[in-house]
């Protein structure tokens, strides 16, 4: 029988092919299917998400941290004051106020190497910090900025500050394009940068008091400075902890819930308290040991305190609370790290010398 040919049919179907495949090889070959033309293949369907430039939150291989781990989301609390050794607390601060008074009563140098190496250790845990975190900031070269910052500023004075940032970026730049890193060079950059500024500059201010003094040729009156900042910022630390332990009820902010209103309020007054009682009545801490209007400059001195010191310490929170750990370091008992410890003074260091400016330059 003549095959008829039917033009313009539809193709083949699948089952049409499933049935054919039973035939032997032979009937195969003399019954052969019409050749199809080769379909067009366009590929794989290209992904519309965008590439993951940065993991974060992967743990880093720099140092390891006790706080590092699943715990921390979005739900992050810090644990309540009541769960702190309060000895070692009070030990640890009680040490590091001595040390402080000791070194800037000897002099402008050794407050200066204070400050250099409270600076330097500040910054090395803010740069851990971010490594494990999942960033990878520029470590060595964020170190040297932050301590090249007050040694500067000391030496050459507060017009310091623009050619050591200017030559942090130059060199951040240089350090990925010599590929050291090559990681999203960008932000990584951004946080090196963020580092020198926030440890470096801020604590630079320290440095630039005494060098105020140097040059106005009253080296005690930059030391003079640099403790009126140091005591509010105490005042503040344990006024404002006490009174948030004894009559806290309303919750502060989000980022560090254990810290209240009450509290806040209790470090301002004693701020102003103790800027009152040590500068304006007990005296003898040049400046602030003036004659006329020394208890309004002391009000004021208090006021600066009180207002500074508790966004510092919020603004650490912040970060911290980003990054997902507790403590920015474990070096201190019952206090974490010296950035945990200094954050406030970091904040506080600034209002205190345009202050001093302001009053007594």
């Amino acid at each position: 029988m003549e095959e008829t040919v039917v033009l313009g049919a539809d193709p083949v179907r699948d089952d049409d092919l499933t049935a054919w495949s039973g035939l032997a090889p032979s009937e195969q070959a003399s019954v052969a299917a019409p050749a199809q033309p080769e379909a067009w293949d366009p590929g794989p369907i290209p992904s519309t998400a965008e590439p993951a430039m940065v993991s974060i939150g992967d743990q880093g291989d720099f140092f390891t941290n006790d706080y590092q781990g699943s715990e921390y989301d979005d739900h992050f609390v810090e644990p309540s004051s009541g769960g702190r050794d309060m000895q070692a607390a009070i030990i640890t601060g009680v040490g590091l106020l001595a040390l402080a008074i000791i070194a800037v009563t000897l002099g402008p140098l050794l407050a200066l190497g204070l400050i250099v190496i409270v600076v330097a250790l500040s910054a090395g845990e803010f740069f851990n910090a971010l490594r494990l975190a999942g960033y990878q900031p520029a470590t060595l070269l964020g170190l040297a900025g932050s301590v090249a910052m007050p040694l500067a500023v000391y030496f050459r004075g507060t017009q310091a500050v623009m050619l050591v940032m200017a030559l942090s970026i130059v060199f951040g730049l240089l350090w990925f394009l010599a590929g050291v890193s090559t990681d999203t060079p960008v932000m990584n950059l951004g946080v090196t940068l963020l580092g020198i500024t926030y440890v470096g500059v801020l604590g630079s201010f320290g440095a630039a008091m005494l060098q105020l003094a140097n040059s106005a040729g009253n080296e005690s009156a930059g030391t003079g400075m640099l403790l009126a900042a140091i005591v509010v910022t105490v005042a503040y630390d344990v006024g404002g902890f006490f009174a948030g332990r004894s009559f806290g009820r309303t919750p502060l902010a989000s980022v560090s819930p254990n810290k209240t209103l009450e509290g806040l309020i209790g470090g301002g007054i004693a701020c102003v308290v103790a800027a009152v009682v040590v500068f304006g009545m007990v005296g003898g801490f040049d400046p602030w040991d003036v004659s006329d209007g020394r208890i309004l400059n002391a009000v004021m001195l208090g006021v600066v305190g009180a207002i500074l010191a508790p966004l510092g310490d919020l603004g650490e929170s912040l970060m911290k609370r980003d990054l997902g750990i507790k403590d920015m370091g474990s070096v201190l008992p019952g206090h974490g790290g010296f950035l945990d410890r200094f954050d406030a003074l970091l904040f506080v260091l600034p209002g205190v010398y345009y202050l001093s400016l302001g009053l007594f330059f």
